[in-house]
């Protein structure tokens, strides 16, 4: 009965290929690409071998204004058995911020080359951008020839780092001899999570990863939300505990930079609670001082080269979509959260009420390893932090 178990079961699993893709095809026509991509995601998750998801992944990406994605998509269901075009595709996916959909597709590559060395690397890197350490372990630990890759040392070593292991991302660490910042980096980062501790929420994470501090660690998602309505009560609080970590870190005098008119409301209430005087940046580099944003999107969009390297800029971020890479980390983040809306009418007045103790003890605890005492690495911000599921 074995042949007849394959034969009705490979029947049954074309069916069900063709009802998802009856499905996801309706959704694209009522709702959009935009709204249908989630869906199309776990769909391929689910079954990564299917040629048509990749021909309808392509039209999705097509619709929604990403032909040079749609075209890796097309070469991979062109030669479904081409692990190269299976590994590009899935390195595309990776930098477009589409960890889930490169981790399906690199899962299917390294099924065909399982031994081949760099698939695996970045297959690690993908799980590493879900927030997966167990995964990248798992991933890594299966290929001997990675241990002379700096790359993939380094990934083992943040991922141990991640789970709590230190003692193995030290070992890790000691072995990146040709990589001496990506070793600084990493040792900086070991040294945090001693001191930090075991890691509980967001806050702890995202000051082991890049040597900063999140002011809202509350929630469900101690730190992060799926989505979160910035209104005066949420706003003032955050500010009034931002004052108050600005204060407690950074010397008089206390200098904050009103990016442009509008920045300038939030920029005049976050002065007002650390005793600092706004600004407004002049031509060419910015001084030192604290630049407060509505969104971490704006690091990308109008912060130039010079300003992001700059040692005396902090960033204060209100919110920071935890799915977006940006070109360096703030010092401070309001909240990472999926979606952010500002409501109607708002006027930044911090809270009047006293800053919260839990962070001002946290800071204390943690002030020698935080700006500007604290050696720093100005990193980017990648979605793999602080998102350990």
């Amino acid at each position: 009965m074995g042949w007849l178990g394959r034969i009705f079961g490979s029947r049954k699993r074309r069916e069900q290929r063709r009802e998802t893709e009856e499905r996801l095809r309706a959704a694209l026509e009522a709702d959009g690409a935009d709204a249908t991509w989630p869906a199309l995601v776990e769909a391929l998750r689910e079954d990564p071998d299917s040629d048509e998801l990749y021909r309808l992944a392509s039209h999705a990406l097509r619709l929604a204004g990403a032909p040079r994605l749609a075209v890796f998509f097309d070469r991979a269901a062109d030669a479904p058995h081409d692990a190269q075009r299976l590994f590009e595709l899935g390195s595309e996916l990776l930098s477009e911020d589409e960890p889930d959909a490169a981790v399906a597709v690199l899962e299917r590559a390294l099924a065909l080359a399982p031994f081949d060395a760099v698939a695996r690397s970045e297959l690690a890197l993908a799980h590493a951008r879900r927030g997966d350490p167990d995964k990248v372990l798992a991933t890594l630990a299966l290929h001997p020839c990675l241990a002379d890759d700096p790359g993939a040392l380094f990934e083992l070593a943040w991922a141990s780092l991640l789970k709590g292991d230190l003692d193995t991302a030290e070992d890790a660490a000691r072995e990146l001899h040709g990589a001496p910042q990506l070793r600084h980096k990493l040792e900086l980062a070991i040294d945090r999570g001693r001191a930090s501790g075991p890691a509980r929420d967001a806050r702890d994470f995202y000051f082991v990863e890049h040597g900063g501090v999140l002011v809202d660690a509350t929630g469900a998602l101690a730190g992060r939300h799926d989505a979160l309505t910035v209104d005066a009560d949420w706003l003032g609080t955050t500010l009034r505990d931002a004052g108050a970590v600005v204060e407690r870190l950074l010397p008089r005098p206390r200098r904050i930079l009103a990016l442009d008119a509008a920045h300038r409301p939030l920029a005049e209430a976050l002065a007002a609670t650390c005793d600092g005087t706004v600004l407004e940046p002049g031509r060419g580099r910015l001084p030192a001082a604290v630049l407060p944003l509505w969104d971490g999107s704006l690091v990308e969009s109008r912060l130039d080269a010079a300003s992001l390297k700059a040692e005396g800029i902090w960033l204060f971020a209100l919110t920071v979509d935890h799915r977006a890479s940006l070109a360096r980390a703030p010092e401070i983040v309001g909240a990472f959260t999926r979606e952010a809306t500002l409501a109607d009418g708002l006027a930044p007045e911090a809270s009047d009420k006293p800053p919260s103790s839990t962070l001002l003890d946290y800071v204390d605890h943690r002030r020698d390893y935080l700006p500007p005492r604290g050696d720093r690495v100005r990193a980017a911000y990648v979605p793999d932090a602080p998102l350990p599921k």
